[in-house]
Order: C-alpha cells, then structure tokens, then sequence
C-alpha cells in the first residue's frame, strides 16, 4: 500500500492532526531529504555517552575495533589453556587461579591480563617445586571456600584437596552452582562438593592396593560449619534453605 493510500484509508476511520516533520525520536535526530527518505543520527547521544565515560576528549579513532583485539583474546585463551593443564597435573597452589582467569575467556580485560601475567611470573619463580605422589598412609581431605566471593554474581569459590599419605592425589577449584548467604552456608557447600569426591577416592584408592581407614579426616577451619554439622547433621533451621543436593 502506497503512503498516500495509507494515508487516506487513516483519514477515513480516524481523526488525524498533521504535525511538522519528525526532527527527533527518542535521542535519534531525522532529516527528510529533498529525495523524500530520511536521514538518521544518534549524535547527540553518542557525545553525551562520550562526556559520561570521559572520552569526549581523547584521540580521535578512525576504526571502531583494533584488529588486534582478537588476537589478544586467543593469545589470552592460550596462557590460560596453559596455566590449567599445569594446575590439573602438578600445581594445585593455582588451581583458585586458573579457575578465576579462565571464566574470562570470553571478554579477558586489562586487568585479565594482568593476573594471568602475574600467575604465570610466580609459576616462573617456583618453577622448581615439585609436588610429591605416592607413599603410603592414610587418606585425608582438606576443604575451603571464599567469602563474599565474586562480588557481581554473589557466587563463591570451593576448594579441596585429598592427600594419601604425604602426596597429593586430587584437588580442584570451582565456583559454587548456588548463591550462599553467609561464610558458614558457603563452607557447608564446598563439604558437600568435597564429600562427594571423596566417595569416588574411596572407591578408587582400594584399586591401587592402598586401604582406606575409616572415617576419613576432612579438615574444615569454619567453627561454625563444623558446630552446624556436628549438632544437626546440616539440618538445621538456618540451613534449611539450603538446595537438597547439599543436605544428602
């Protein structure tokens, strides 16, 4: 249908008032054409946006995206490709590390870089630690969690590590799949995460002609997680909010 047609077909069921030309729409400013089209810009709203974050100032670029960029982020990919497989074999003083830097894959900032930088310098200055494996003795567990954690989903980090004698043999750094409401729920999570690693290893170690004495020890430095757990058994009024798959 023609404008024109359009027009008449309104007139004819509805009241109309003509307005001058449309000059603004919403931040986007529209010019009619001596061609009858429109021409349409955001500038003034690009130079308010431009003052807000203290650029309107700076050195003016003629591309909107270095091409390096791209680059960057694969170069960014592979260092924490890296920093993972050396935290997964022999390193679990960085597992935390390389787990942070790699949920930034996607989008690494400076600062990104930065910190992947500043864990790989300190894996060149303790290059020569080497992380014992074997031996014989009893199977232990040691378990942590952050707190506040990251700040902008409200998610913490656990961590925990299994030791058979004097050797570590399993370790691992993840955020936590639920939001805790304080350091007591958050520590109760990384348990139940470590808890269920441990019944895999108790099933695994027997494999390698090593025993398992029971109970295993699981080292937990939050007073009042251990006091929750030893009086409730987790199941407690303040922790009943608490995802079932943690209260198993």
């Amino acid at each position: 249908m023609s404008m024109s047609a359009c027009t008449a077909t309104c007139r004819a069921n509805f009241k109309l008032t003509a307005l001058k030309d449309i000059t603004n729409y919403q931040g986007i400013q529209v010019e009619r054409t001596n061609f009858g089209s429109f021409l349409l810009n955001q500038s003034a709203y690009i130079r308010k946006i431009a003052e807000s974050f203290g650029v309107d100032k700076a050195k003016p670029s003629k591309i909107s995206m270095d091409p390096a960029w791209i680059s960057e982020r694969e170069r960014y990919q592979s260092l924490v490709g890296a920093l993972l497989y050396v935290a997964v074999g022999t390193r679990p003083d960085i597992a935390i590390a390389a787990s942070i830097l790699g949920r930034k894959v996607s989008q690494p900032s400076e600062a990104d870089w930065i910190e992947a930088k500043r864990t790989l310098r300190y894996l060149t200055t303790t290059a020569d630690l080497k992380l014992e494996f074997g031996g014989t003795g009893e199977l232990e567990g040691f378990v942590d969690a952050d707190w506040p954690g990251d700040k902008a989903d409200r998610q913490y980090n656990s961590g925990f590590m299994f030791k058979l004698g004097d050797g570590a043999i399993s370790w691992a750094a993840r955020k936590q799949q639920c939001v805790s409401l304080s350091s007591t729920e958050a520590e109760y999570v990384a348990l139940s995460e470590a808890s269920q690693k441990l019944l895999w290893l108790t099933k695994v170690v027997p494999d390698v002609d090593e025993d398992v004495i029971k109970p295993v020890v699981m080292h937990e430095d939050n007073p009042s997680c251990i006091t929750m757990l030893s009086s409730t058994g987790g199941r407690s009024r303040r922790a009943k909010h608490i995802d079932t798959r943690f209260n198993k």
